[in-house]
């Protein structure tokens, strides 16, 4: 006989035929559930991703935008919308300025008013000593100014065969006609190059490159030599200067012995010494000598006025003040120059002058 043993009788829905029983246990996490690997993100997880998704686009879009403006402006900085078409030229003087005028407004024509070459301009006139350089300013979207500015000519340097202009920096400007009324340099031989070499003339160009402008103007003839410099002006003056050091100086000193109206008919100046110059006037030894003789005589005074030509002036002082020849203590200086040798002075003179007067 067979015994069944039955289990208490379960009211509900029947069980599923086939279908496998559900473990009422549950499985444990594997070890790489338990570290978090192959979790279903967070919200804090999502929201890091989105953010670096969202600086990667951002990025993008700038170096993009960037490099479109780029080339964008590299097209339009060189584009006819910007073209150089109105051009002025300042600062030419001198038979060259014709041509460097054509050589840089060929040259801008080719450029825009944003993006000038400086370099290209300068290029265009190199051939041009006398332009020492130049500035340029744009005017927007068209137009474009030139200032030059110049090395202009101080001298003429005269040698074997040619005249040639020179700056004050010792530049030959070949190719320009020298303007009337330079002073001359003499050059025992011509430099084939673009600067003067001789050291005497480099010398005289530096002592009349320190002097005034309207002094300057006033030089017809400057030599140099070891120890002595002379200047000739064109009133037929000659400045000596003496060794060609302290030129600014004793330029100073010529200015101030010109602006007194006695100093006019003065053969020569001496300033040698800068702070006791001296100037030559004509016929002063002659009034000298009738001073002298008046007072052998016993008179206390001339006797008679000088009426000889060029008898009327004396030397100047320093401090623009006329010196007089009433005694032998005079100021007035022979009509000889320092250098002649010519050691007779109108009275005590001063020492080293050469016959030269001195305050």
């Amino acid at each position: 006989m067979i015994a069944l043993r039955l289990g208490p009788l379960r009211l509900g829905a029947p069980p599923r035929l086939g279908a496998p029983r559900r473990s009422r246990a549950r499985a444990r996490p594997s070890g790489r559930l338990r570290a978090g690997v192959g979790r279903r993100p967070g919200p804090s997880t999502r929201l890091g991703r989105l953010r670096r998704a969202r600086g990667a686009r951002i990025a993008a879009v700038v170096l993009t935008s960037a490099l479109s403006l780029a080339l964008g402006w590299l097209w339009l900085r060189d584009s006819f919308l910007v073209s150089v078409d109105d051009v002025s030229v300042r600062g030419l003087s001198g038979s060259q300025a014709p041509a460097i005028r054509d050589a840089l407004i060929g040259a801008a024509r080719g450029m825009t008013t944003l993006h000038v070459r400086r370099g290209a301009v300068l290029s265009a006139v190199s051939g041009f000593p006398i332009v020492r350089d130049v500035r340029l300013s744009t005017s927007f979207p068209h137009g474009l100014r030139i200032d030059v500015i110049e090395r202009p000519p101080i001298a003429v340097l005269s040698g074997p065969g040619a005249r040639l202009p020179v700056a004050a920096d010792g530049r030959v400007l070949r190719g320009l006609d020298p303007p009337a009324g330079l002073p001359t340099i003499t050059a025992r031989l011509l430099p084939a190059g673009t600067t003067v070499t001789d050291r005497r003339a480099r010398a005289a160009l530096a002592l009349l490159a320190a002097a005034p402008a309207a002094l300057r103007r006033a030089v017809t003839r400057v030599s140099v030599t070891p120890n002595r410099a002379v200047a000739v002006l064109r009133s037929r003056t000659t400045v000596y200067f003496g060794t060609p050091d302290r030129p600014h100086a004793k330029w100073a000193a010529v200015a101030r012995v010109m602006a007194d109206a006695t100093s006019t008919e003065a053969t020569y100046l001496d300033v040698r010494l800068p702070e006791r110059p001296a100037a030559g006037v004509p016929g002063a030894q002659a009034l000298f000598e009738r001073a002298q003789a008046a007072l052998q005589a016993g008179d206390g005074g001339l006797s008679a006025p000088a009426t000889a030509a060029g008898d009327t002036s004396a030397s100047t002082r320093a401090d623009g003040a006329s010196a007089t020849t009433a005694s032998g203590d005079s100021g007035a200086t022979s009509g000889a120059s320092p250098d002649a040798g010519a050691g007779a002075s109108a009275g005590s003179g001063a020492p080293g002058t050469g016959g030269g007067s001195s305050p």
